[in-house]
């Protein structure tokens, strides 16, 4: 989204709004568009560019995406992402994931989906969830997802956006025009 600048002279000038998340870590709620959060339990919650987070090593957390974005978790005990355009979990034990775009998890414990476009997940314990578009599952304990289409894989078979890494190049890829 492009703002422009009342006060600027002569002609106006535009610039980029930035995505701003909230996050809530380790109980604590905080909004946060740039720079880093440290998570009172430890780890950290960092904005890589405007519309990228990534949270590593914080106990629980929590991340709204007020418009979209990319989020990235890596070694965090729960963690739950709502209205981002792509999240990526790794080793993590309780996944929640609730309106997303694209979501991969890989990893992690209990996984819980509700109305994404497509999920991947991998080495996982239980999938469960409903209203999703397309739920890929490999090597996962238990899949359980209502209303959706469920592609059971064998673990070793990685769907191509599992050999993908999770970027805006590759979100955008996706149409926009779909409405979960």
């Amino acid at each position: 989204m492009a703002l422009v600048d009342p006060m600027a002279a002569g002609e106006p000038s535009t610039v980029t709004a930035h995505h701003l998340f909230v996050v809530v870590a380790d109980g604590v709620e905080s909004a946060i568009h740039e720079g880093t959060l440290h998570a009172t339990l430890g780890g950290t919650v960092t904005v890589t560019s405007p519309g990228n987070l990534t949270a590593t090593g914080v106990r629980a957390v929590s991340v709204r995406g007020g418009g979209g974005g990319i989020v990235a978790f890596a070694q965090c005990g729960d963690a739950s992402a709502e209205g981002v355009d792509a999240a990526s979990f790794a080793r993590l034990g309780e996944v929640r994931l609730s309106r997303c775009r694209a979501a991969r998890v890989d990893w992690c414990g209990g996984v819980e989906v509700e109305m994404c476009r497509a999920v991947d997940a991998s080495r996982c314990g239980a999938v469960t969830g409903a209203r999703c578009r397309v739920v890929n599952a490999a090597g996962c304990g238990s899949v359980d997802v209502a209303r959706a289409v469920v592609n059971i894989l064998p673990e070793g078979n990685q769907t191509e956006s599992q050999q993908l890494p999770v970027s805006p190049s590759h979100s955008a890829s996706s149409p926009s025009s779909d409405s979960e």
